[in-house]
């Protein structure tokens, strides 16, 4: 090879690690704030009133985020304004088999209400049949929304899955965009800290979504960047 072609190849490949390395800061600050929690409450019958008292517990305790319905966006971006509490949401909702469309037009939507952070529950159908391409596809499809705008992280529902699955899922869904891994046990099974510490041995910004309360102090010790805590 050209000695000049060489070195521009060189060049370009040091500048793109530097840019990635800058991408997956922005989403791990949260393990620098003050506390690493994403106070949440995304009940679908939660009232305005709730997300007040959200609000203020959130910003009361210096969390890293709320973590709320879409619909109730554009009233978090009004009543935290001037605090240094993100707003995320999750769109896809149930289980991330909704079309990349569909997601792409939920994460534009919520993108311009507000919010902060999109997380995207990736296609569970396509997990369960074991189809991690797939799954890389639909959330590349519907991150496309999120580039130069907002940061965005997979859910993944450990429900049924194996080790090595889990790991190539998360792989595929950072190689794609995602800041990071939210790992859920909503619709069953259990995220363990095991299941932490492998996706962390790769470098992987970690949290998790769902039944956290009771083993907080379990998850921060596999070394979980957030939590997302159901508010109380």
């Amino acid at each position: 090879m050209d000695r000049e072609i060489l070195i521009k190849a060189i060049t370009q490949e040091v500048l793109r690690q530097m840019e990635s390395k800058q991408d997956s800061q922005s989403f791990q600050k949260a393990a620098d704030s003050a506390d690493h929690i994403l106070l949440s409450d995304m009940r679908p019958g939660a009232k305005v009133t709730d997300m007040k008292r959200l609000f203020e517990s959130a910003d009361r305790n210096r969390s890293y985020a709320v973590c709320i319905p879409q619909w109730f966006v554009a009233l978090a971006k009004e009543n935290l304004h001037g605090s240094s509490v993100k707003i995320a949401t999750i769109v896809g909702l149930p289980g991330g088999t909704t079309s990349p469309m569909a997601k792409y037009a939920e994460i534009k939507q919520a993108v311009a209400a507000g919010a902060d952070i999109i997380l995207v529950p990736v296609n569970m159908d396509k997990c369960a049949a074991g189809d991690v391409k797939g799954v890389q596809k639909d959330l590349a499809e519907s991150l496309t929304a999120c580039k130069g705008k907002v940061e965005a992280a997979a859910v993944i529902e450990v429900k049924d899955m194996d080790k090595k699955t889990l790991l190539d899922t998360a792989l595929a869904c950072v190689a794609v965009g995602a800041k990071g891994i939210m790992l859920s046990a909503v619709t069953g099974g259990s995220v363990g800290a095991d299941m932490i510490r492998d996706l962390k041995a790769k470098g992987l910004s970690v949290g998790v979504i769902g039944n956290v309360t009771d083993r907080q102090a379990e998850y921060r010790q596999a070394g979980a960047d957030w939590l997302a805590v159901r508010n109380r």
